[in-house]
């Protein structure tokens, strides 16, 4: 037996001959009665105090914790609270938008049909019952990707950036089944903007269409007094081909251009007098004639409705007037249908 282990069981024997020396308490009646003995051994009694003292202390520290966790089933109940009324609002913002897009996709088709862009046949937007099957099929590889980085994380021990949006995940994530909703509504809009742009793109080339084609009244004012075709000249009783119209008017009356295009000719021209040529898509060429002044020059971009000169009495002419002509492929052809289809 080594040194130490006959210090330690000497020590223990010392313990066990204090703990086993017992302690009486008397208890004394004031009246006449026996008095009551208790013997106790010291172990008892520094057990007993040992288990009052620890009673006390885990009253104290569950009292203490009851209010700790009442809080915090507070707190969880108002987060849960919020949670629940954010999800409500996410819900009610849902329907709504998924109404109006109802709405918008009514207005497309009946848009897409006049514009004859789709057969009466064709589906313009895809089923409700597609785009589930679509959103399902994106969510759940979405839903794959993010577990297969995760558990490459989990291999790798990898550090979480704290910025990284999936630090949060578990390793078996999944998305929630309102999600598909979500889905299916963001591909149902997103097919809503694409026929929104598709029409939008027609109605930008039709506008540039329109605004090339010499389409308007072409002067502030005026009224006819000579149409396009055979006529009897106005310089004596033979018959002439008229290649316009002539609009009367008195002279520095605006004269604007019928549509978009170059000035090819701006100068004075014989019996056209002061005249302006505007060259515009298409193959069409507009001519204004017998002007008193014009405000633009040879090679000059001008757009619809832009003022080029005014009325006068130049050139071969009876009056002040504007003679009016469209040309197709270098053809006089009648001017009335374009100047009153606006």
């Amino acid at each position: 037996m080594s040194e130490w282990q006959g210090k330690w069981n000497r020590f223990v024997h010392r313990i066990m001959k204090k703990g086993s020396e017992k302690l009486t308490l008397m208890v004394i009646p004031h009246n006449d009665s026996e008095i009551i003995n208790f013997q106790l051994s010291k172990f008892t009694i520094f057990f007993s105090i040992f288990i009052f003292v620890f009673l006390i202390f885990s009253s104290v520290l569950s009292m203490g914790l009851q209010q700790t966790m009442r809080g915090e089933v507070t707190e969880l109940t108002s987060l849960s609270e919020a949670t629940l009324n954010e999800r409500e609002q996410y819900l009610s913002k849902y329907h709504e938008l998924y109404q109006y897009n109802q709405r918008v996709k009514k207005i497309l088709e009946s848009t897409n049909a006049k514009l004859q862009f789709a057969q009466n046949s064709d589906k313009v937007f895809l089923e409700d019952r597609v785009l589930a099957e679509i959103a399902q099929r994106e969510i759940a590889a979405e839903s794959l990707a993010i577990q297969g980085i995760l558990e490459e994380r989990a291999k790798t021990n990898a550090v979480l950036d704290p910025e990284d949006p999936y630090k949060e995940l578990d390793a078996d994530f999944r998305y929630g089944s309102e999600v598909i909703q979500y889905k299916k509504l963001h591909l149902d809009i997103r097919q809503t903007i694409s026929s929104i742009r598709s029409v939008s793109g027609f109605l930008q080339q039709r506008e540039q269409v329109q605004q090339s084609l010499p389409y308007g009244w072409v002067v502030k004012g005026g009224h006819f007094t000579s149409f396009f075709g055979p006529r009897v000249s106005p310089f004596g009783y033979t018959r002439d081909f008229h290649a316009g119209v002539d609009l009367a008017d008195r002279i520095g009356t605006p004269i604007y251009a019928a549509a978009d295009g170059y000035i090819e000719t701006a100068s004075y021209a014989g019996g056209y007098g002061l005249h302006v040529r505007i060259n515009h898509k298409f193959g069409y060429l507009t001519l204004y004639g017998h002007m008193s002044s014009v405000t633009v020059s040879s090679g000059q971009y001008v757009y619809k409705g832009q003022m080029i000169g005014r009325v006068g009495n130049t050139g071969r002419t009876t009056g002040p007037h504007l003679h009016y002509e469209v040309r197709y492929g270098g053809r006089p052809i009648d001017p009335l249908p374009f100047l009153t289809n606006t």
